[in-house]
């Protein structure tokens, strides 16, 4: 403290305190000091406040009664000084602080709710920082008292409430318990009701109740519940109509999420449209200096990527890294919102990845979900998630480059992600889901029946834990049935693949026509229908799976990312289609599509050997059906591209060189010549 009363001293002229009316004056300075802190987020001015604060409080005399108002005062300052810089020594002095004014104040004194609120308020702050559960319920019970002791009708009410309302979701965020939710919407709600319509704090309280009905519907999937926090969000804003006004930036951000996330559910692009439109005026009005940029930052670079996931248009992906990149450089290290950044930007460089095969793009999304968990303390809420996130990415990275530890650490990432997460937390099922990916995975590299039963039980979990009518149900039957099938490869059991295009059909038949996920499940339930034809030869079977995949191609827009993979889909089927029909038209067709489909490929994605050894497939068989040799050359030479392309060691590389040696003694039984077979 000392180094903190030279530096206000030296700051002051080296003044002298001697009389209440110079401690007096001395206060009213920092007063100023946190005054205009709160207008231009200086963070000098805060700290001279602080210093300022702890000289009143060292010069006031112990058992002195304007010590607990003094102290607070000092308490809030570390409070916000907290807030902006995230360092955690300032909240745990706050915390001490505030405590001992409390301790400090009789229960009947007229100010100990006040110190009541600004505590708990300061404990809540901790908890999000580092996640520790006793944090949060001291909150709670100490803004309890605060609204208790104070009187209906008193302006000091509709804070407190608040503030509680705002903890109760903070653990159910943390825990899961739909009750801490219910009670926050309760005491948020009476906020509301007891706030006058041309209060100034009326939008403020408006968000908190918006943002307890939008947990509320991550939670169950009540549409009720996002369509009034949308509601109220729009009231909000209504009623801050000047642009000058410092928190319509916040309100802006807050009615943009809640359009973006009514997108996903809905899948109307107006919504979208609408989210990136609040989200891009929030940045615009919010100065560059100001602590909250990084967050509405990333908020439009959320959306951003959401609609890039729609429309496939590249520049969408680019500018939302471009945002987060941004986002992280301007958070401090140290401040609990870094983590997230990195979260935000290591999701935005996987989905580039998965558009452009472009490994440096997932190495980066690597790092950076790295970069969250090495940051994010035991115990958080949030790490999870971030777990979870890393070993999504681990997983991938494994798919495109063979490197088998890569597979392992995300399986025991993913792991650990379950063990942290309570039994009837929400998020468990995505969490078991991901594993049942990652077990999936280690199946298809190593064989062994014991992954895929695991993969299958995860998966099934996932489905069975979640409510049938969230959105996510079709994404989770999805991979449920991607188990099954590779089950299915590896045993024959025909109730395996009964079981993959039963899950399938589920997907499509829950996922409303317009959704920009329909062309993939289309895809997905394609694909398995493939499969059991090649297990029964029922012509059925194969029948539908080329009208499937063709849809897929249809409502899949032009120069959307995933086109080429959808084109891919049907070239294979009609290749198989080939195979019953002996009609030259399907395996022509399956060559054009095949070959739209490398085209379009980019050209270092990790997945582009496989569209070629599909395409020289196609070619051979293209051949065979119409005795062009110029066919089976460009097949060679397609099949010799993808050698070249395939990592010596990947799993598929002996694979493509056994294609190619078909292909080259058949050109040699045609020419007649020894040379191919050498």
């Amino acid at each position: 403290m000392e180094e903190g009363y030279n530096s206000l001293r030296s700051a002051s002229g080296q003044m002298e305190v001697k009389s209440k009316s110079s401690i007096e004056n001395l206060r009213n300075r920092a007063l100023e000091s946190k005054r205009r802190f709160n207008l231009a987020e200086d963070p000098a001015d805060i700290t001279l406040a602080i210093s300022g604060f702890q000289e009143v409080v060292r010069l006031t005399p112990s058992g002195h009664e304007d010590l607990p108002d003094r102290m607070s005062d000092l308490g809030i300052a570390l409070m916000l000084r907290f807030e902006r810089s995230g360092d955690l020594p300032d909240i745990n002095d706050s915390i001490d602080i505030l405590q001992r004014t409390v301790d400090l104040t009789p229960e009947a004194h007229p100010d100990i709710r006040f110190y009541l609120g600004n505590l708990g308020t300061a404990l809540r702050d901790r908890f999000e920082a580092n996640g520790d559960l006793p944090d949060i319920d001291e909150a709670i019970s100490t803004l309890k008292r605060a609204v208790d002791l104070t009187p209906h009708g008193h302006s000091e009410l509709s804070p407190w409430l608040n503030n509680l309302g705002v903890s109760y979701r903070s653990r159910f965020e943390h825990l899961g318990d739909l009750e801490d939710n219910a009670q926050a919407i309760s005491a948020l709600q009476k906020v509301v009701e007891i706030t006058s319509e041309g209060d100034p704090t009326l939008p403020s309280w408006l968000g908190s109740l918006a943002d307890s009905l939008i947990a509320r519907y991550e939670t169950i999937g009540d549409l009720s519940d996002l369509h009034r926090a949308i509601s109220i969000q729009q009231r909000a804003v209504e009623l801050t109509l000047e642009e000058e006004d410092a928190v319509l930036p916040s309100w802006l951000t807050n009615l943009g999420t809640s359009l973006a996330l009514r997108f996903e559910r809905g899948g109307n692009l107006s919504d979208l449209t609408d989210a990136i439109s609040n989200l891009r005026k929030a940045v615009r009005l919010t100065p560059d200096d100001r602590t909250n940029l990084p967050l509405r930052l990333t908020n439009l670079a959320l959306s951003l990527q959401t609609r890039f996931e729609v429309i496939g248009d590249l520049p969408d992906i680019a500018e939302s890294i471009s945002m987060l990149r941004r986002a992280v450089e301007l958070t401090p290290e140290g401040h609990p919102d870094l983590p997230a950044s990195f979260t935000s930007l290591g999701g935005s460089l996987f989905r580039k990845y998965g558009s452009t095969g472009s490994i440096e793009d997932l190495q980066d999304a690597i790092i950076s979900h790295r970069g969250a968990v090495k940051r994010t303390i035991e115990g958080h809420a949030s790490l999870p998630s971030r777990l979870s996130n890393l070993a999504i990415s681990l997983q991938t990275h494994f798919e495109a480059t063979g490197n088998l530890p890569d597979l392992e650490e995300a399986i025991s990432t993913m792991k650990r992600a379950v063990r942290l997460t309570p039994e009837r937390h929400p998020d468990l099922p995505l969490w078991l889901n991901n594993l049942g990916i990652c077990c999936h995975s280690h199946f298809e590299r190593t064989g062994d029946l014991r992954d895929i039963a695991e993969a299958i039980s995860s998966a099934q979990q996932a489905v069975d834990m979640t409510p049938q009518d969230h959105t996510d149900v079709p994404r989770r039957l999805i991979n449920l049935g991607m188990a099954f099938e590779a089950r299915f490869t590896r045993t024959g059991d025909a109730d395996d693949i009964a079981e993959a295009v039963s899950a399938h059909r589920r997907a499509v038949s829950l996922t409303p026509q317009g959704r920009a996920d329909l062309p993939l499940r289309l895809r997905k339930l394609g694909d398995a229908l493939m499969l059991r034809f090649e297990s029964d030869h029922d012509p059925k079977g194969i029948f539908e799976a080329v009208s499937t995949h063709r849809k897929a191609v249809e409502l899949t827009p032009h120069g959307h990312a995933t086109l080429h993979t959808q084109l891919h889909s049907l070239g294979v089927s009609l290749m198989r289609h080939f195979g019953i029909t002996a009609d030259k038209n399907d395996i022509t067709e399956s060559v054009s599509a095949l070959q739209s489909a490398v085209k379009i490929t980019p050209p270092h994605h990790a997945i582009l050997p496989a569209r070629l050894h599909s395409l020289g497939l196609s070619l051979l068989r293209c051949s065979q059906a119409t005795g062009d040799t110029k066919n089976l050359t460009e097949g060679i030479s397609v099949f010799e591209r993808a050698i070249r392309l395939t990592p010596e060691g990947h799993v598929d590389l002996s694979v493509i060189r056994n294609s190619l040696g078909v292909a080259l003694r058949r050109r040699s039984m045609w020419s007649q010549s020894d040379e191919d077979l050498q």
